[in-house]
């Protein structure tokens, strides 16, 4: 503790108060704004943001999420790749940053993403070249992803695992030719669901039974069929296939909580801030599609939500321990401070109290939910979408009628939809 106490100077503790600033405290604000303002008011507004250089990897991956929600793919993949490359940058450990950490607060080490968030952004990358119809570069998001939830894999844990970004890399090679790896991905996206006791959509059971059925695992598609009640779809020539990625929602933000622990160093009660989630309040809303009389709706295949609320508890030890420990430092400082003089004293004890906040930033941009829907389009067939303008998706959707299987992207924040199409 001496190293601590005598680095608590009032003079550092109140620099540090200055230094903090409200970056974290307006993107929060934007963030619980975006449903109502929209992504293109929240993102000029976001805009009008300067970040400090710790919060830049957060700054980037709101940018690049709200300039997906608005069009701007090219944009998107600009901040989002600067955002994966500081990131993958900061898992170096700064001692500078830990010991400005573990003296002031968590929020003056740099923001480098939870491993949900990492994967995620390839996810959203992917997702963007589609949409620009960069196929290679789709591709090798998925390539990346895949060698980021390997080094993030834990024998008794999925952290990190995501099952859209597996499903989307099935959908990926298949789309390629790689049956092989679409399968391995399809099932890798059901195992990761169901160690999170989530329900498989019924785009991934029928990406499950038609990869298994055609590369001719017979008891693996057995299984299939006994698990999902129905056999694999028999597709006609000149039948179209359409692939719908639907975000919903707004995630969560981080709030501050105060909490009271005993400190049998101190032998008595201290109080300290952590980041702390709010009870969830979303409700899923399902894209509603009529395809030939028959009604379809998109389902949940990612619950980020619960995602983040899962990386926060994973690191909830280390950062209550870290968090104690500062507080019991402070005791010392301002004591020490005390002693020497009782204007000082009280000085450090303010300059203390303020100085203490939890770490509340987080990608806080992304959906509550990402959902999906999979089906046949029969030649001919009119295929309407509730909530979307119809001259957005009729000519897309006309030609994938015609044998091409079309990749669609549409967000509860926008009117608009995108989409990739390869022909057969």
């Amino acid at each position: 503790m001496r190293f601590f106490a005598s680095a608590l100077t009032p003079g550092l503790l109140l620099a540090a108060i200055l230094l903090q600033g409200c970056s974290a405290w307006k993107v929060n604000s934007l963030a619980d704004q975006l449903q109502v303002q929209g992504p293109e008011a929240t993102l000029l507004a976001l805009q009008k943001v300067s970040p400090p250089e710790r919060d830049l990897a957060q700054y980037l991956l709101d940018m690049g999420s709200l300039k997906f929600n608005t069009g701007d793919f090219n944009g998107s993949i600009q901040d989002l790749q600067q955002a994966k490359q500081v990131m993958r940058d900061l898992q170096a450990l700064s001692v500078t940053e830990t010991a400005a950490a573990a003296t002031i607060n968590e929020t003056m080490r740099a923001y480098s993403g939870t491993p949900s968030e990492r994967v995620l952004n390839h996810l959203l990358l992917g997702l963007n070249y589609l949409a620009t119809d960069d196929f290679d570069g789709a591709r090798v998001e998925m390539l990346q992803a895949d060698v980021l939830m390997q080094e993030l894999a834990q024998a008794d844990s999925i952290s990190g695992q995501l099952a859209s970004t597996r499903f989307l890399a099935g959908i990926i090679y298949e789309l390629d030719g790689e049956w092989d790896d679409a399968m391995i991905s399809y099932r890798r996206a059901a195992n990761i669901m169901k160690g999170r006791h989530m329900a498989i959509p019924d785009a991934l059971a029928t990406s499950l039974l038609k990869t298994s059925r055609r590369q001719g695992f017979d008891k693996e598609y057995r299984g299939y069929v006994k698990q999902f009640g129905r056999e694999a779809e028999v597709t006609k020539a000149g039948d179209g296939e359409v692939i719908l990625f639907y975000s919903d929602g707004v995630v969560s933000n981080i709030e501050q909580q105060k909490i009271s622990l005993y400190s049998w160093q101190l032998e008595q009660a201290i109080s300290i801030a952590i980041p702390h989630y709010p009870p969830a309040k979303y409700s899923p809303r399902h894209l509603k599609l009529n395809v030939a009389g028959q009604h379809i709706a998109t389902s949940p295949l990612e619950d980020i939500d619960a995602l983040v609320r899962e990386d926060l508890a994973d690191r909830m030890p280390g950062i209550i321990a870290t968090t104690t420990a500062r507080a019991v430092a402070k005791y010392y400082a301002v004591k020490e401070a005390g002693k020497q003089n009782s204007w000082v004293g009280i000085v450090a004890n303010i300059a203390t109290v303020l100085s203490e906040v939890a770490d509340t930033r987080s990608w806080n941009m992304l959906p509550s939910s990402f959902q999906v829907a999979r089906f046949t389009v029969p030649a001919g067939t009119v295929v309407s979408i509730n909530g979307l303008p119809r001259e957005a998706h009729s000519d897309q959707l006309e030609s994938a009628s015609s044998g091409a299987t079309i990749v669609i992207i549409a967000s509860s924040l926008r009117d608009s939809l995108y989409y990739y199409q390869q022909s057969r």
